[in-house]
C-alpha cells in the first residue's frame, strides 16, 4: 500500500476542499517536491504553497486522518482496492480531467481500465425505463458484442442496470460507477467527449432530459448502430450487430422503387397466428399509403388502425402476435413519422388526413 494514500484519503475529507482544489494542492506539492505529510504536519512546508490561510486550518485537523484510517481498515476489511492518483493504476484517461478525484476505490477485475487502445462506453439515463428504452439499450450494446470495449454506467435501475446486464450477456466488460445522467452529459462536454442521446416521446417526462441536451447541443441525435459503431472507430461489422434504431427514418431513398413502393396499393393485412388471421379478416381491400417506406409490421399497424381508429396498446399487441416491447419502438417511429397519435392511458390513434 502507498504511504500516501492515507494522506490523499483525508484530503478528500477535508471540508470545503472540492476535487479541483484538492487536485491544485496536490499537483503544487509535486512541483515544489513537498511530501504530502507535510500538510498535514508541517506547515511551514504549507506556506510556501501560497494556498489561503482557510485551507491551513482546515488541514491541521487532526480528526480528518482519524477518518482516513478508520476509511482504510473499512476498505481492507471489505477486499476493495484503493488507487491514488500517483499510482501507476490511476486511468489515464481519468488524469487529464482537472477534476479528478485523488483516490479511486473499486472491487472486481481492474486490468481493462489503462488499455489505451480500447474504447468505452457510457451509458446513462432514466430509472423509469420504459420498454422502448430498455430494447434499445440492449440492442446497442448487444450490437458491440465481439469488439475492444468496456461498458460503463451507474449501478442504478433503469437504464444503468439495464447496460450492464446487456454487457455481461454479450460478453463486454462492464464497470460501475456511480453519477447522475445530466451531469454526466454536461461534465462529458467540458472534456471534449463525444455524446449521443436517444429520446423518446416528445411529451414524455423521462424524455426531458435528452431532449435538452438536443436542444442545446450537447448531444447528438443517436440514429443507428452504425453511427455509434463509427463514433468508436469500429468499422466493421460484428456478428451479434443488431438492425439500425429508426431505420424507416434514416433510410436514404434509392432512385430504384423499394419493393414495398412496387407493390399493389392495396394490401391484405397478414399474421401467422390463425388468431390474428381471424381478427384482421376485414383488413381485406384496405389500403395503405406508398408515399413513406414503411417497414412490413408497420403496414400492418396502420391497417389494424384503419379497421379501428382507437385502440389501447394491449389490444394491438394481441391484434399482432408482438410483445409491448416489440411494439413500442414500431409505434414511436410511426408517431415521429406523423402517421399516429399517442393518447392518455397507453391509447393510439390514427392521425387524421
Amino acid at each position: 500500500m502507498e504511504s500516501s494514500q492515507l494522506y490523499l484519503i483525508a484530503l478528500g475529507f477535508a471540508p470545503r476542499i472540492g476535487k479541483v482544489t484538492a487536485q491544485n494542492i496536490w499537483q503544487g506539492l509535486l512541483e515544489k517536491q513537498i511530501p504530502i505529510e507535510d500538510l498535514f504536519q508541517k506547515a511551514s512546508s504549507v506556506k510556501s504553497l501560497s494556498m489561503d490561510s482557510k485551507y491551513m486550518e482546515l488541514l491541521g485537523d487532526p480528526s480528518l486522518l482519524d477518518l482516513a484510517k478508520r476509511e482504510m481498515e473499512f476498505c481492507q476489511k471489505n477486499n476493495i482496492q484503493i488507487i491514488s492518483f500517483s499510482s501507476s493504476k490511476y486511468p489515464l484517461w481519468l488524469k487529464h480531467c482537472p477534476d479528478a478525484p485523488l483516490v479511486l476505490y473499486f472491487k472486481g477485475n481492474y486490468n481493462w481500465l489503462n488499455q489505451e487502445n480500447d474504447q468505452f462506453l457510457s451509458v446513462v439515463g432514466t430509472r423509469n425505463l420504459t420498454p422502448y428504452g430498455k430494447t434499445a439499450i440492449e440492442d446497442c450494446v448487444g450490437s458491440l458484442s465481439g469488439h475492444p470495449l468496456c461498458v460503463v454506467s451507474g449501478l442504478a435501475f433503469g437504464a444503468d442496470v439495464t447496460a450492464h446486464l446487456a454487457a455481461l450477456k454479450s460478453g463486454l466488460p462492464t464497470f460501475g460507477v456511480l453519477g447522475g445522467s445530466l451531469n454526466t452529459a454536461k461534465f462529458a462536454n467540458q472534456y471534449n467527449r463525444q455524446v449521443f442521446a436517444l429520446p423518446g416521446r416528445l411529451y414524455d417526462k423521462q424524455s426531458e432530459g435528452c431532449h435538452f441536451l438536443i436542444r442545446n447541443h450537447m448531444a447528438e441525435l443517436l440514429g443507428s448502430m452504425d453511427q455509434l459503431h463509427q463514433s468508436l472507430g469500429f468499422y466493421g461489422k460484428s456478428e451479434n450487430e443488431s438492425p439500425d434504431l429508426f431505420s424507416t427514418t434514416l433510410t436514404v431513398e434509392n432512385k430504384e422503387k423499394s419493393a414495398f413502393q412496387q407493390a399493389q396499393p392495396k394490401e391484405k393485412f397478414a399474421s401467422t397466428k390463425q388468431r390474428s388471421k381471424e381478427n384482421t379478416s376485414s383488413f381485406e381491400n384496405i389500403e395503405v399509403s406508398t408515399d413513406k417506406n414503411f417497414s412490413e409490421l408497420q403496414k400492418q399497424i396502420l391497417l389494424a388502425f384503419n379497421a379501428q381508429s382507437k385502440m389501447h396498446i394491449d389490444q394491438l399487441c394481441g391484434l399482432l402476435d408482438l410483445s409491448v416491447p416489440q411494439l413500442l419502438p414500431e409505434l414511436l417511429t410511426l408517431e415521429l413519422l406523423g402517421e399516429i397519435n399517442c393518447l392518455p392511458g397507453n391509447l393510439f390513434s390514427k392521425k387524421d388526413t
